[in-house]
């Protein structure tokens, strides 16, 4: 009895979780066969655990995705749900995957990561902000020539000793 939960490629992978009337019975219930005749291996444990730290956020983005689907209504109810299962019991174990909780946190605490992360979700999150990104660079890019050309070329003709055109 194993819960799959990977980080690979920069992927998390983990289970659909679906939450609704019976979830919270379902893994208590759980929860007391692995205590009771797993108590080595507590699996489901470990993975409450892992998901205890849900927020709203988190919760929207997990069902977004469909890695969550919500049978119970509000988002908060999600988190405040799987937050409560855990508190309630306690297993006198490490998690099973806190090896990869903290190659989670490593992640995220990269600066880097959280650069392209935030790039690609505001600027390149589909097609068309994508595209309005790369023209409003180029736009950019070709004013900033334009303007250095400009300049340039008027020193140049300062330079060469002709006389300035009077303004005004």
């Amino acid at each position: 009895m194993s819960i799959k939960v990977r980080f690979e490629n920069n992927i998390l992978m983990i289970p659909i979780l679906c939450v609704d009337d019976q979830f919270e019975v379902t893994f208590r219930n759980l929860v007391a066969l692995e205590q009771c005749s797993y108590a080595h291996e507590p699996y489901v444990y470990s993975y409450l655990a892992f998901i205890d730290f849900l927020t709203d956020k988190d919760t929207n983005l997990l069902a977004e995705r469909g890695i969550i689907t919500n049978w119970v209504g509000k988002t908060s109810l999600v988190a405040d749900t799987v937050n409560k299962l855990r508190r309630s019991v306690y297993v006198d174990s490490a998690s099973w995957y806190s090896g990869i909780a903290n190659r989670l946190n490593a992640y995220h605490k990269n600066h880097y990561n959280k650069t392209c992360a935030i790039l690609k979700r505001n600027y390149f999150g589909n097609l068309w902000t994508g595209t309005a990104t790369v023209a409003a660079i180029l736009l950019l890019i070709l004013t900033a020539a334009q303007t250095w050309f400009s300049y340039y070329k008027m020193k140049q003709s300062n330079d060469d000793g002709q006389v300035q055109p009077k303004h005004g």
